[in-house]
């Protein structure tokens, strides 16, 4: 990629990139599969903020005070949630 200004990337403390981590298919797997992914109004105390939000696990429902069992953490159907860095 070219950069307007030969600066280095500085990350946060801890936070580590691997450049190629993903194959071009996986990225285009995971992509997929995000987009698959069906969201809701975020509601909060009757109030439905402008954006949308999927929950997975466990659902905590603002208006009641609730928490309910939710959906399942989607399976991907790549391997790359599998990889691991050394």
């Amino acid at each position: 990629m070219a950069l307007l200004f030969d600066i280095p990337p500085s990350y946060p403390s801890g936070f580590y990139y691997y450049p190629e981590f993903l194959t071009m298919e996986e990225e285009a797997a995971l992509l997929e599969a995000a987009r698959a992914v069906e969201l809701d109004a975020f509601s909060y105390e009757g109030y439905k903020a402008k954006r949308r939000t999927a929950s997975f696990g466990y659902d905590f429902h603002f208006d009641s005070g609730q928490l309910t069992k939710g959906l399942p953490i989607p399976r991907l159907s790549t391997g790359s949630s599998r990889k691991q860095v050394e």
